[in-house]
């Protein structure tokens, strides 16, 4: 079973990105993270739903 969370690192390789870049997204106001002590904490279905919302808003138009 996959645990439910991502940390920084994880979600970088989640999406192929730097984690400069996980950093810079997790402390965006609209990302669905939250500090618990020191670490980042990222749920995965938030996530899931995030990347959809955000695929939906740039979606072109046909």
């Amino acid at each position: 079973m996959e645990k439910p969370t991502l940390n920084v690192s994880e979600l970088a390789q989640a999406l192929d990105i730097s984690e400069t870049n996980a950093y810079r997204l997790v402390k965006r106001q609209d990302f669905p993270a939250f500090r618990l002590g020191a670490k980042w904490v990222i749920p995965r279905a938030a996530l899931l739903e995030w990347l959809d919302e955000q695929a939906k808003e740039k979606a072109p138009l046909c």
